[in-house]
């Protein structure tokens, strides 16, 4: 049995799906005319929420404090925090300090190339009994 037949007869066996997640039996629009109270039921019950969750994030810094305060914890910086958040590599460099990085290193390695012929020069010079 290929995988488009498993997939067909999942599909009948979940006909009631659509009805659980809203859609009309004609099709899979929802309904545009929503009743008003039902309305207002949702974003009271939205707003509860997000109060509910507020007071518990404020009762956890509280926590948080109390910790600090027992174990003597510096609490991290939070502008490093909002630099980072969502990168996994942390901060990018910007044009200009790649450009910086780039000079710096053909600089150093001017330098150590100088320094390298210098060497080889006298090593020359010892292998020829100048010096």
């Amino acid at each position: 049995m290929d995988v488009g037949m498993k997939t067909e007869i999942m599909m009948k066996n979940l006909g009631g799906l659509e009805k659980l997640a809203g859609d009309n039996e004609n099709g899979n629009e929802r309904s545009e005319a929503e009743d008003p109270e039902l309305a207002a039921a949702r974003l009271e019950q939205e707003l509860r929420r997000k109060e509910k969750h507020r007071k518990m994030e404020a009762q956890r810094e509280r926590v948080r404090d109390e910790i600090r305060a027992k174990y003597n914890i510096k609490k991290k910086d939070d502008s490093i925090d909002s630099c980072i958040e969502g990168r996994i590599a942390g901060n990018r460099k910007t044009p200009e300090q790649v450009a910086a990085e780039l000079i710096q290193q053909e600089e150093d390695e001017g330098r150590e190339g100088r320094k390298s012929a210098v060497k080889e020069h006298l090593h020359q010079m010892r292998q020829n009994n100048i010096l």
